[in-house]
């Protein structure tokens, strides 16, 4: 006989604050399915409190956090037996790879038997550091020190990429600070309405296929699905159709224009959600255009995941993970 199979929906947001801060909120909602009715788990209670850590001999020890991390991962989730063996850690890849402005934060945790692991973040500035930002992601992916939960920790295991550690499903998200391979007035032109000539032209075909065209042109010059590609960085991730604008860089002043400094940043898409692992199913992909209170626009990306449950004795069986974080709905990282 087959297991019954429940789905998860798993909503996360990369919200950058500030170019140097950025928050991730990441939800479980957890959706009973049980023939001839659907029970649906009531949202997600909020607490103040940090649940504390658990941690099993099995996991290896988590990683000392960096000075300065400005990035903050944190999963709200309803009390619910099939969430559990929450584990966190951070890397540090700013300044002398100590400073925590430039870096990852890391969190694991399992849906029933089903792991996951989110990554949240803030890889190296500036137009010309694609080669940088790679590195940084390979930083991550081999320093992370996680492992699915109930694994024996193992040095030949600890030493290959996190993504190659045997999650069933993983996310990276935030400010990625991949460009667009363009000089200022060319994305711009992309970026602005049809003029009257274009519209006039036999070869019209409307503001959708207009901005379509655009969209695409922009995408082909972009430096992440570029090293994407060549299997520089992110191989083996999957990533959302793109169809709103770029997310970076706005105005200090005219919020919903992009930047008029002298500097004159070329806008692009630097805040990206990339996911892998078989039972993930991209729902919805987005930037929040209303939201202007910093120089990016965040992004959100909602998932279901389809996972495998445990009976609710099996949480006890020292043979199993264990549950962390008790009673406690929130985790925060920082």
């Amino acid at each position: 006989p087959h297991a019954e199979t429940r789905r998860a929906s798993v909503a996360s947001q990369a919200h950058t604050l500030a170019a140097i801060h950025i928050v991730c909120f990441v939800s479980v909602r957890l959706l009973e399915q049980a023939p001839p009715h659907r029970h649906t788990a009531t949202p997600p209670h909020h607490h103040t409190s940090t649940p504390p850590h658990r941690h099993t001999s099995a996991d290896p020890a988590p990683a000392s956090p960096p000075t300065l991390t400005h990035r903050a991962l944190s999963p709200t989730a309803h009390p619910h037996p099939q969430v559990g063996d929450v584990q966190t850690a951070a890397v540090a890849t700013g300044i002398g790879n100590t400073l925590g402005n430039k870096g990852g934060v890391a969190l694991r945790c399992s849906v029933g038997s089903t792991s996951l692991l989110f990554v949240n973040a803030h890889l190296s500035a500036h137009q010309h550091a694609v080669a940088q930002r790679n590195a940084d992601f390979h930083r991550i992916e081999a320093q992370l020190p996680l492992q699915p939960a109930g694994r024996v920790s193992m040095r030949s295991r600890l030493e290959a990429a996190v993504s190659e550690r045997g999650f069933d499903a993983l996310v990276w998200l935030g400010d990625l600070n991949y460009r667009v391979d363009a000089n200022r007035a060319v994305v711009d032109a992309l970026l602005a309405p049809a003029d009257e000539r274009a519209r006039a032209a036999p070869t019209w075909r409307g503001e959708e296929a207009h901005w379509e065209e655009s969209r695409a042109v922009l995408l082909a010059n972009d430096q992440l699905r570029r090293q994407m590609a060549e299997g520089a960085a992110f191989a083996g991730y999957t990533e959302g159709e793109i169809l709103f604008r770029p997310t970076y860089k706005f105005d200090s002043k005219v919020h919903t224009e992009y930047d008029h400094s002298a500097k004159q940043r070329i806008p692009a898409y630097t805040d990206r959600v990339l996911y892998r692992g078989g039972g993930v199913e991209l729902l919805r992909y987005a930037a929040c255009e209303s939201l202007t209170t910093s120089d990016h626009r965040p992004v959100t990306a909602e998932f279901r995941l389809h996972y495998h449950p445990v009976p609710a004795p099996a949480r006890t069986n020292p043979a199993l993970p264990a549950k962390s974080g008790q009673t406690s709905s929130v985790c925060a990282v920082m």
